[in-house]
């Protein structure tokens, strides 16, 4: 399981190669920034032995033209374990959607605290509160759930186990989640439902259609027509 630093260096030598930059450039590009690492510093980034600072990531992510978030966690997601301390890891999926402020790191609240609260507490605490204003309107929040439902629907179908049944699942914050489940654990364990995928993702896609219509009309009784 790699640390935060492993990844750092693996994605800035990734992503400079693919930029075609050579070090001595990438630090050229770093210097016109204001932020000055020598080539020999970068080299040692690359290779595990430097580790960078909050100034040295943000100017990295800009001369290399990408996100903190992508030098930190790298370019494939997936479902490998991803460490954030010496003692919290969880998969790549999920500290991408942690990372992007959708989805919290639930095992690091308290265990008094319920799947909603946890969820209003990490959306308060992640993003501006003009994007909170934004993305809490119903069209918004509806779209969201749309897109993640059918993002975790590819990822289900790309994994691996084809041969085990399909389970849907809401999870905290009202996303849906589709999870493979082997029949020989028997259903009873799992508690979940077999459902038809189409169907469910058909549902989502009019319950948005609808929150979206609803927009449209609250900007027609707001903006007086000519």
């Amino acid at each position: 399981m790699t640390t935060p630093s492993d990844r750092v260096g693996r994605s800035v030598a990734e992503l400079r190669k693919s930029r075609g930059l050579t070090a001595q450039q990438l630090s050229d590009r770093l210097d016109q920034l204001g932020h000055r690492i020598a080539q020999s510093s970068i080299s040692k980034i690359e290779t595990g032995k430097r580790t960078v600072d909050a100034d040295d990531l943000v100017a990295l992510a800009v001369a290399l033209r990408t996100t903190p978030n992508r030098l930190l966690f790298g370019a494939h997601a997936g479902t490998n374990g991803v460490a954030l301390t010496p003692t919290v890891a969880t998969t790549g999926h999920r500290a991408w959607a942690w990372a992007n402020g959708e989805f919290p790191l639930v095992s690091t609240y308290p265990k008094e605290m319920s799947e909603g609260e946890i969820v209003d507490d990490f959306s308060q605490h992640t993003r501006p509160v003009d994007f909170r204003l934004r993305r809490s309107h119903p069209a918004a929040r509806s779209a969201r759930r749309l897109a993640a439902l059918i993002d975790n629907l590819i990822m289900f179908l790309t994994s691996d186990g084809a041969d085990t049944e399909l389970d849907y699942l809401p999870v905290p914050g009202d996303t849906p989640t589709f999870r493979r489940r082997d029949p020989a654990l028997g259903r009873a364990q799992l508690e979940m439902v077999d459902v038809d995928p189409a169907a469910v993702v058909t549902q989502a896609l009019r319950r948005t259609n609808l929150e979206v219509e609803e927009l449209i009309g609250e900007a027609d009784r707001v903006i007086p027509s000519e």
